[in-house]
């Protein structure tokens, strides 16, 4: 196995694959990069769950495969001069341990490989189970859900994004303790429908992936078990998790027997959540209230600290009403919407209150609080 890189592109495909290997690892091979070098260059890392993958350019001198440790070969690049290209090539030893050989000008490295059959089996992609779906819209409908996935252990909703695939259709749901979050997206054309939870660091990654570029498109393969994301120069390869499909039709009913609706505007209400979050302690945290009566909301907090109280001019259907909110958990929903004005529904007593657009592209729940004022 023999062939030339840049420097920057060497670190990028090190640099990218490794961002699925997980910190503490009892598999040897889970910590290490595979380079396979045949039509062309593919390096790719695992966490047994999941594979990155990435096409890198270089010169190919010589085919083979070498399976070496991500941070120890990512760190010796690093070090390298800026201005040299980096030769990777194997070199067989006498007690037939091999070792990869990075020459750079005049400076030559090696480091011990492992043998390449210790690294997990990589999943065949099949071909006619293809989505093509533009990077912005990806991008969005992942950014707008993520922020509501339960992110500790002990939840049976732990890690989770929801995709549904209907028609034409991308739905992504998430829930936490607090949150419920769903945001839908038109495709391209019509597909097969499917639902299928993924991990939502995969997801995430996926996302920091996506370019800006209107005309950018990502293929999404999906096949029984496994889901892969092709996003130019790297693939994605991620399980499925098994669990219970999220049904958003009970809350869907609740928001529509609502006591109140409000419309408010949007960045006036984050801004007076950010002012009241100063009298928020992490060790004693105080609902923000929500006073709504006739055409205003009183948004207030009383601390020991101090207090706060603002006014903001509001459209009022049904009850006068007071409620409490967590700020941070309320303002992270309406800092990922991009709409001028939003429509908050409530029920009377302590019940969750929803945020919903007139399109039907949007819908979260957020807890409220029981407040006396």
């Amino acid at each position: 196995m023999k062939a030339i890189f840049e420097k920057k592109e060497l670190i990028n495909a090190v640099s990218t694959v490794g961002k699925v290997i997980k910190r503490i690892n009892i598999v040897p091979a889970l910590e290490c990069v595979l380079i396979d070098i045949n039509e062309e260059i593919i390096f790719t890392s695992s966490n047994s769950e999941s594979f990155f993958r990435y096409k890198a350019e270089g010169k190919i001198l010589e085919k083979g495969k070498i399976l070496v440790e991500k941070d120890l070969l990512l760190n010796i690049i690093r070090n390298l001069p800026e201005d040299r290209e980096i030769e990777l090539f194997i070199k067989e030893s006498e007690n037939q341990n091999n070792f990869l050989n990075i020459i750079s000008g005049n400076i030559n490295q090696t480091i011990k490989t492992r043998r390449v059959e210790e690294f997990p089996k990589i999943p065949e992609k099949e071909d006619n189970k293809k989505i093509s779906i533009n990077d912005i819209v990806l991008k969005n409908i992942i950014n707008k859900t993520i922020v509501s996935v339960y992110k500790k252990p002990d939840s049976k909703f732990a890690g989770g994004l929801y995709v549904e695939i209907n028609k034409d259709e991308i739905i992504v749901k998430s829930i936490d303790e607090l949150r419920f979050s769903l945001v839908r997206e038109n495709l391209n054309k019509e597909y097969e429908n499917n639902k299928l939870i993924l991990d939502y660091e995969i997801m995430d990654n996926v996302s920091k992936l996506c370019s800006s570029n209107p005309d950018d498109l990502i293929n999404i393969y999906i096949q029984e078990n496994i889901v892969i994301f092709e996003i130019r120069k790297i693939q994605i390869i991620t399980t499925k998790i098994s669990g219970n499909f999220l049904d958003e039709k009970p809350l869907i009913k609740a928001m529509n027997d609502y006591s109140t609706k409000i419309k408010i505007n949007r960045v006036s209400l984050i801004e007076a959540l950010r002012r009241s979050e100063t009298y928020v302690r992490t060790n004693f945290k105080k609902p923000v209230i929500f006073d709504i009566k006739n055409e205003k909301i009183n948004i207030y907090i009383e601390s020991e600290d101090g207090d706060y109280k603002e006014p903001i001019e509001i459209e009022k259907t049904g009850n006068d009403l007071i409620v409490g909110y967590d700020a941070k958990i309320l303002e992270e929903i309406l800092s990922i919407i991009d709409d001028e004005d939003v429509e908050i529904y409530f029920s009377q007593g302590i019940a969750p209150s929803f945020i919903k657009d007139k399109k039907n592209k949007y819908f979260y729940m957020i807890s409220t609080f029981n407040a006396v004022k």
